[in-house]
C-alpha cells in the first residue's frame, strides 16, 4: 500500500472511533434518514431560495418574452374594495363602510407578437416540416422597451362582502346592492351586506 492510502485508511479509522459517530453509524437505516434530510434542504432551497422575485418583475419578464402573462389578482381586488367603500360610504344612510372582494382567478395581458412560420420540404418530396415562430413586437417610449398590450382580462370575481353602518335599513341594503352592482358585474347572490356597528 502506498504511504497516502495509510494515511488515508488511519484517518477514517480514527474518524470512526469519535464518539456522536458511532452513534450515528448505530442507527438503523441512516441512508434513508440523511435522504429524507437531503429532499427536504433541497426542497427548501427550491421554493424559499428563488422567490426573491417581486410580482411586477415577473409580470415585466413575461411580457416581453412574449408570452401571456397574469396581471397581481390581489392588487386588483385591493383597488376594488377602495373604491366601493368610497362610494358605499357616500350613500344616504349609510355611514363607514368596509368591502372585501374575492377574485377566482388572476388577469390574463395579451401581448402582440409578429408571426414567421416557415415550412422545411424533404428532399424526397413528400414530408414537410413547418415551424411557426412567434416573436413579441416591442416599442420604445422615453428610452424604455416594452411589449404592445394588445388586450388586459380582468381577473373574475367571486364575490363582494359589504359591512356597512346602516345597512340594517332594508332601503339602504337595496341602496348598497344596486351600487355594487353597478360597479361590478356579479350576481347578486355573490354579493352579501351585514350591518355594521
Amino acid at each position: 500500500m502506498s504511504e497516502d492510502n495509510k494515511k488515508n485508511t488511519v484517518f477514517m479509522d480514527n474518524l470512526f472511533k469519535l464518539p456522536f459517530l458511532k452513534k450515528i453509524k448505530n442507527i438503523k437505516h441512516i441512508e434513508i434518514y440523511i435522504c429524507i434530510i437531503f429532499i427536504g434542504l433541497l426542497l427548501l432551497i427550491y421554493f424559499y431560495g428563488f422567490g426573491g422575485k417581486k410580482a411586477n418583475d415577473q409580470l415585466k419578464e413575461t411580457a416581453s418574452s412574449g408570452e401571456i402573462a397574469f396581471t397581481s389578482s390581489s392588487l386588483y381586488a385591493k383597488e376594488l374594495e377602495e373604491k366601493l367603500e368610497q362610494v358605499i360610504g357616500n350613500l344616504k344612510g349609510v355611514g363607514m363602510a368596509k368591502v372585501m372582494v374575492s377574485v377566482k382567478s388572476g388577469g390574463e395581458i395579451v401581448i402582440a407578437n409578429s408571426i414567421t412560420e416557415e415550412t422545411v420540404v424533404s428532399t424526397d418530396g413528400e414530408s414537410q416540416n413547418v415551424t411557426i415562430v412567434k416573436t413579441p413586437i416591442i416599442v420604445t417610449e422615453n428610452g424604455e422597451s416594452k411589449p404592445i398590450i394588445l388586450m388586459e382580462i380582468l381577473p373574475e370575481i367571486q364575490g363582494v362582502i359589504v359591512v356597512a353602518e346602516g345597512a340594517d335599513d332594508t332601503m339602504v341594503k337595496l341602496n348598497i346592492y344596486q351600487a355594487v352592482q353597478a360597479i361590478i358585474t356579479v350576481p347578486s347572490v355573490n354579493i352579501q351586506v351585514f350591518a355594521g356597528e
